[in-house]
């Protein structure tokens, strides 16, 4: 006989019970997409990944309308 698993899809009210019960902690980098909790990647990539979105970011604000606003999360770098 073949079994068949059954992927369990979360709620956004299930998904925040992890959190309040400790199951997911604060520090994890996780989110909810189409009910499933996925892990993060990091926020530091290298430099030159860093380097390639201040250029995408630059970029795409120069095709927008004057009166449009733009946001990027970039990490801070020492220099």
């Amino acid at each position: 006989m073949t079994q068949t698993k059954v992927r369990r899809l979360w709620t956004v009210n299930e998904y925040h019970q992890m959190f309040e019960t400790g199951i997911i902690t604060v520090n994890e980098r996780v989110e909810l997409i189409d009910g499933q909790v996925i892990s993060m990647s990091a926020k530091n990539g290298s430099m030159q990944q860093q380097h390639c979105a201040r250029l995408t970011t630059s970029a795409s604000r120069s095709c927008l309308s004057s009166g449009a606003k733009s946001h990027s999360v970039e990490p801070i770098l020492r220099t």
